[in-house]
């Protein structure tokens, strides 16, 4: 009995090591298939887009406010800054959707792909990083310098994008 018992242990460990080095990858895989075949439905399991809406509001309100309090002297820009923190909402709330995150995942980056003219699919790369068991982030390898990034959160064994790191000049240069 006392075998039985060691060996289970051990399994359950392996087990757990496994789902700990391999699920990122496998929930990146799962969230890629969903979006090149455009299954908005896989795709709403897989992103939770009222956090990500939340979350890229917020993100972005920040980087506006410091970017009004860097530009104090000058009233008009103050004035412009404040205008477009109050379009935020609205502008995320289009913005983000199941067609914009496919192309992110596709793409790297949220716009159409320069190929996607010739009819040829570029695949990203996409580089994972552990942030301990319950989140991880994902990046395009080839993006550079401050690339988008995806942060996944740990749902249940399973895993849910809920956060888009978007830097301000990244956004500027997805339009």
């Amino acid at each position: 009995m006392k075998k039985w018992t060691i060996g289970l242990v051990i399994l359950a460990l392996i087990s757990g090591v496994g789902w700990y080095l391999v699920s990122p990858a496998y929930a990146m895989m799962q969230l890629k298939d969903a979006a090149q075949e455009g299954d908005a439905d896989e795709l709403d399991r897989r992103v939770d887009f009222a956090s990500v809406r939340s979350e890229l509001k917020v993100d972005m309100k920040a980087q506006m406010a410091a970017k009004i309090a860097e530009e104090s002297g000058n009233g008009l820009a103050a004035l412009g800054g404040m205008l477009a923190m109050g379009m935020v909402d609205n502008m995320v709330d289009g913005f983000i959707n199941a067609q914009t995150v496919s192309r992110l995942i596709e793409n790297g980056k949220m716009k159409k792909s320069d190929d996607a003219t010739t009819g040829q699919t570029r695949e990203t790369d996409w580089a994972i990083e552990r942030h301990g068991l319950d989140s991880f982030r994902a990046y395009p390898e080839d993006a550079g310098e401050n690339p988008p990034t995806m942060i996944f959160t740990r749902d249940g064994l399973g895993w849910r994008l809920t956060k888009l790191d978007i830097p301000m000049d990244g956004l500027a240069r997805s339009q």
